[in-house]
């Protein structure tokens, strides 16, 4: 993956932002760095037209402490919104990209062992520029564009925002490139879990999508990505769970959702279950793939049926099917024997 040094990377943005914070213990998130709170996964929409990035993305945090919060490196400062209908958006998106299932059974002789019978805002200080800060629903949203690392740590912390050891150099390394940042945290009473989906937008060339931060995790990272472009896009390790044409989807998008995703034809989804750490060592850039042939998952599940146990009605009725036919036999036959025996002429 080619690490981009430009601010031209607008595109990157949407990598950032785009995670759906949910906390399981197997994994972790891979842009976002957490502060007391656990990410474990990471969802996020990126809709890509050339010249504008709008990202979604839904955030869940599981606090340690009242203080917890995510911080954000984006490549440029971007406009924050929550779309209208984005709480039904991730998962209408898992629902259209599932994998296909194809069932394959083996039929066993005899019923089921457990077969029971018949089936039925704070002034920044030098160096850091406070781009803006909002509260979005449950968030308190803080947008920040800095020059000097030290600065930026220094409103950090100023701000109840204690960086996990390992951050300082990652962070410098984006304050060098020329990238902003997004901190968020849990409004004041705000409930804690996941809370309506923000909507990122910002000019951009191309995606990136931040890496550097996944390796300060101490469990595999975690990652989906939705792609909405006019292309098939990829990402070097990351796997492809979906491609086609939105047109073409199982489930035609509502009319809110239809909004969202507007700006691309096309929807890729991408995703890992568990990157190392380690081998975390610089973002990564979305490209078009090779070309925009559909693609979808297909899993296979095997099943043993127990033949008396699955289809007890359908043998049930064949038995009685039989049994009636050989009755009927057996009386036609019967009566056919006595029609002979009348139709003789008796013996003189």
């Amino acid at each position: 993956m080619k690490l981009r040094r430009k601010l031209s990377s607008l595109c990157g943005l949407p990598s950032f932002l785009l995670l759906l914070l949910i906390f399981a213990p197997a994994s972790a998130n891979a842009c976002g760095m957490p502060i007391n709170a656990r990410i474990a996964s990471e969802q996020a929409l990126i809709v890509f037209d050339g010249q504008t990035s709008a990202i979604t993305t839904s955030i869940g945090i599981e606090p340690s402490a009242p203080d917890a919060a995510v911080i954000f490196p984006v490549p440029a400062a971007p406009e924050v919104d929550q779309p209208v209908g984005g709480e039904a958006l991730f998962g209408y998106l898992a629902q259209v990209t599932k994998p296909l299932v194809q069932v394959e059974r083996e039929l066993l002789w005899g019923f089921d062992p457990g077969f029971d019978g018949m089936v039925g805002g704070t002034a920044p200080t030098g160096g850091v520029d406070l781009l803006g800060r909002e509260t979005l629903g449950g968030y308190d949203v803080a947008r920040l564009a800095a020059d000097d690392p030290q600065a930026l740590s220094g409103w950090l912390a100023e701000n109840g925002f204690s960086m996990p050891q390992g951050a300082e150099p990652i962070l410098a390394a984006y304050v060098e490139e020329g990238w902003s940042f997004v901190a968020v945290r849990l409004a004041p009473n705000a409930p804690g879990g996941s809370l309506a989906p923000l909507r990122m937008r910002f000019p951009a060339t191309e995606i990136v999508y931040p890496m550097r931060l996944g390796k300060l995790s101490d469990r595999p990272v975690s990652v989906d990505l939705y792609l909405v472009t006019g292309y098939r896009t990829t990402i070097d390790g990351l796997n492809t769970g979906y491609a086609g044409p939105i047109a073409a989807l199982d489930e035609p998008p509502a009319a809110e959702l239809a909004a969202i995703l507007a700006g691309g034809s096309y929807l890729t989804k991408l995703s890992s279950d568990s990157i190392a750490p380690e081998q975390i060592t610089a973002d990564a850039v979305a490209r078009q793939a090779a070309n925009d042939e559909p693609y979808r998952t297909v899993t296979t599940r095997y099943e043993q049926v127990w033949i008396f146990s699955e289809y007890s009605w359908e043998i049930v009725g064949l038995v009685a099917f039989l049994l009636l036919s050989f009755s009927i036999i057996v009386v036609a036959l019967f009566f056919r024997k006595r029609m002979g025996e009348i139709s003789q002429p008796k013996p003189e």
